[in-house]
This record gives structure tokens, C-alpha cells and sequence, in this order.
């Protein structure tokens, strides 16, 4: 018998098997000291799927913005169901979202920190990551070290994921799905000194979305 719930996403951070506190010092994998100091990046498209992969619910009104600084748990909609598979969202924005304006947009869209900023069609940054790496090799972090910031946009770096639910749905309520998010996973690869601006859909913005992509895909 079908039940209906109130549902929610949670996205919990990580860095491999603990969690995860922005601002925490990391090693890339090349021993460079780094940290970051914002991570955010957004989602649309949002559905549920059933074993089948037959839709059970859209929410299509729904964007998120995703902030390693807040809470992030985010309200969806209603759920009716027997049984649901998996929370499907594309990370980034379809072309007509993405060429909207963020001074007429509604929240999260609204937010211009998010948007490349040079014109009102300009498109959103789909992922936005900022920090600082040991640039003086000095083993310790200050403000004279070297910011790097990582902006990807673009409609080319559209990716897709998932979260798993795999659950039978109760009877009523609210329901909250919980997606780890791995900053370890999404950093993986990265030469932080080397690499300390990365704008657009560059090699190493493409390389950060397959991870974001991957983070999600192999998580469950």
C-alpha cells in the first residue's frame, strides 16, 4: 500500500571515512598543504525513481544550492509510494535555468555569487571551490600563502547523480534522505600548487565535476 511523506535531502560532508569541517588542513597527493575555505556547487532536476527506474515523483521547482558552510537539509516535496529507489538531480543547471537571470531569479538562483557576473545570460558557476595551498612550502597556513579558486560553469559540465534511498516509504511524516558528499573523493588527483585558478570548463573544472559526478555515482 502507497504512503505519502514529507521528503528531504540531506547532504552530509565528509573527507574519506570522517567527517568533514570546511576550513580543515589537507595534504593533495602531491604533499602540498592546503585548505578550503568554501565549497558549494548546485543541483536541479530533481526526482525519485523506483527499482524500475519508473518516476514516482518531480520536483522540478526545486534548486539547490549546496554549502559546505550550512546545514543542507533541504526540503523536495511530497513523496507517494510503496517503495523508492533513488533521489535523482543533475548537478548544474539546464540551458533555460542556466541563462536566467539572477536579479529576477528566485532563491537559490538568486544568489550572484554564483554567476559568472558578466551578463545577465552569462550562465552560474556549477561548482565554486576557494582556499589556500602552502605556496612558501613554510608547512603551516597564513594569509600570505597563495588563494587558489576553482569556478566550473558551463553547460558542458552538466553532470548527473544520485542518492540512494532502497527504502519502503512509512506512513506519513517526514522522510530525510541523507548523500555524502567526500571532499578526499572530489579533491583526488588534484595539484593544488600548480593549479591555483581554474575558471570555466578547463581540463581541471571537468576533472572536479567527474569527481562531484563520481562522489555520488560510487557512493552507495
Amino acid at each position: 500500500m502507497a504512503h505519502t511523506v514529507d521528503l528531504r535531502l540531506k547532504f552530509v560532508w565528509m573527507y574519506g571515512t570522517h567527517d568533514y569541517e570546511l576550513g580543515s588542513e589537507y595534504v593533495d597527493h602531491l604533499g602540498h598543504l592546503y585548505k578550503i575555505e568554501r565549497i558549494r556547487f548546485l543541483l536541479s532536476d530533481l526526482d525519485v525513481v523506483d527499482d524500475g527506474y519508473n518516476v514516482l515523483a518531480e520536483y522540478p521547482s526545486v534548486q539547490l544550492l549546496v554549502d559546505a558552510s550550512q546545514s543542507n537539509n533541504f526540503a523536495l516535496g511530497t513523496l507517494t509510494a510503496v517503495h523508492a529507489h533513488q533521489i535523482r538531480f543533475t548537478m548544474g543547471l539546464e540551458e533555460e535555468l542556466n541563462n536566467s537571470d539572477p536579479a529576477t531569479s528566485a532563491a537559490p538562483l538568486n544568489d550572484a555569487t554564483m554567476h559568472w557576473g558578466m551578463g545577465a545570460n552569462e550562465g552560474y558557476w556549477f561548482m565554486v571551490m576557494e582556499g589556500r595551498v602552502d605556496s612558501d612550502n613554510s608547512g603551516t597556513l597564513d594569509d600570505t600563502d597563495a588563494p587558489f579558486t576553482y569556478r566550473c560553469g558551463t553547460d558542458a559540465l552538466k553532470r548527473t547523480g544520485w542518492a540512494v534511498m532502497h527504502v519502503e516509504i512509512p506512513d506519513g511524516g517526514t522522510m530525510t534522505i541523507e548523500a555524502p558528499v567526500d571532499v578526499e573523493r572530489l579533491m583526488g588527483g588534484v595539484d593544488v600548487l600548480a593549479n591555483v585558478n581554474a575558471l570555466g570548463d578547463t581540463p581541471l573544472n571537468v576533472q572536479l565535476m567527474d569527481s562531484l559526478r563520481a562522489n555520488f555515482q560510487e557512493a552507495h
